[in-house]
């Protein structure tokens, strides 16, 4: 073990380029940040780097991201994040320094297995002051690439605590690509942050807003079905009221639109309830059926299922979840008066960016159901399910969407 933040000279390796995608900013402190997704690891940096710390207050400032308000994420359009974890200094998983430059050892030069050295080696293809072969000095050492970053300074970071020795802390030095340790009181090394997360795209992007009531409510695309859905659920109602809402939106001045100018856009339809093909509700889990778990037949089992990636209450297999017992605790019924199926089965529901406003509950579908006209369609987000109910029920929500042909401008 070393406790300088100077090491003596070591040097420098050449390294492969892996993937870094700014998938969208933070807001923090009044001003917006990348955030930076490294996907052979599955983490994503927030590109801010503090003023000179010593450890304790960098770990305090990375723990601190993690309180509410702290950080307001804008996302990329069609990009989904689940978050693993919190927000931390970057770590390395070793528990005692042992210099080396040939990539296998915990400190020195070439260090790829901590988060700071993997990021500067493998996904930006730095080079550290002494070569995998020994070789020293290298040339080209140093912060050369910055990739996608903005504010990686070149200097020393904090990592995480030293296992066996509760006053040491590792750091990664981005001048030279040097890892080593230091006293935790050393107060001139910076602190970047970062959090482990899988990232993935969906067919759904924000183009714009409407006003509807006095409230602006999100215009979202969902590329896949060419549909762009209202994020606004109308209070529970019976079938024919929904209707009649959905179609009201088209009247002169219900709606207020106001487009991205990255998106060009021509409606191809007026406003309506989600459609769902008509036909015998058999019921079914293996995505066969017109009715049941897992099917693919309506807008809005594709938006649940396809877009948004929810689960369903059974599985393809017919396995069903151990669902936890009733809790005394939880209302039955939520705000609106409706069963809380969020309370209930928010398992299943997970994922709703970038809604505001969908709820884990029944919504109606705008398609009658043809063998028995006094029911129509209807799903019930909470669990995945899709089924036919008797018109008259009151107890379901609505929400609109509009067919349009959408292109991207690049503006």
């Amino acid at each position: 073990m070393t406790t300088s933040a100077h090491p003596a000279p070591a040097d420098t390796t050449t390294a492969d380029t892996a993937a870094l995608e700014v998938i969208g900013t933070a807001l923090y402190q009044g001003n917006s940040y990348r955030l930076i997704y490294e996907a052979e690891r599955n983490l994503i940096w927030l590109d801010y780097s503090t003023e000179y710390l010593d450890w304790a207050t960098g770990d305090a400032w990375a723990a601190s991201l993690n309180e509410q308000g702290a950080l307001a994420y804008q996302l990329k359009g069609g990009v989904h994040v689940e978050w693993d974890g919190d927000w931390r200094l970057p770590a390395t998983p070793h528990p005692a320094y042992e210099f080396g430059y040939d990539g296998t050892s915990t400190a020195g030069f070439n260090v790829t297995s901590s988060d700071l050295g993997h990021l500067y080696y493998a996904s930006l293809g730095n080079k550290g002051n002494q070569a995998l072969d020994g070789t020293y000095p290298q040339p080209g050492v140093g912060l050369q690439n910055t990739g996608p970053f903005e504010n990686l300074k070149i200097d020393f970071y904090w990592l995480n605590e030293y296992a066996d020795h509760p006053a040491i802390a590792w750091f990664f030095g981005t001048h030279i690509g040097y890892q080593g340790d230091d006293q935790k009181d050393w107060p001139f090394n910076y602190a970047i942050a970062v959090r482990g997360g899988r990232v993935t795209r969906t067919s759904l992007e924000t183009i714009g807003t409407a006003a509807y009531q006095g409230s602006e409510y999100k215009l979202i695309w969902d590329e896949a079905q060419d549909l762009v859905w209202l994020d606004y659920t109308a209070p529970f109602n019976n079938w024919e009221s929904q209707l009649k809402w959905a179609a009201g939106l088209n009247s002169d001045g219900a709606l207020t639109v106001s487009l991205d100018p990255a998106y060009e856009v021509s409606w191809t339809g007026g406003w309506r309830l989600p459609a769902t093909e008509d036909g015998p509700a058999h019921y079914g889990y293996d995505g066969t059926t017109l009715c049941g778990y897992n099917t693919k037949n309506s807008e809005w089992t594709r938006l649940y299922y396809g877009a948004l990636g929810n689960k369903a209450l059974q599985g393809l297999d017919g396995s069903m979840p151990e669902l936890p017992a009733p809790d005394s605790e939880r209302p039955a019924v939520d705000d609106d008066g409706a069963f809380d199926f969020a309370a209930a089965f928010g398992q299943f529901f997970a994922n709703h960016v970038p809604f505001e406003n969908l709820k884990a509950e029944h919504y109606w579908s705008g398609t009658e159901y043809g063998n028995y006209p006094a029911k129509a369609w209807y799903i019930i987000t909470g669990v995945g399910y899709l089924g036919a109910i008797n018109k008259q029920f009151h107890f379901s929500f609505a929400m609109a969407v509009r067919p349009a042909e959408i292109r991207r401008t690049g503006a």
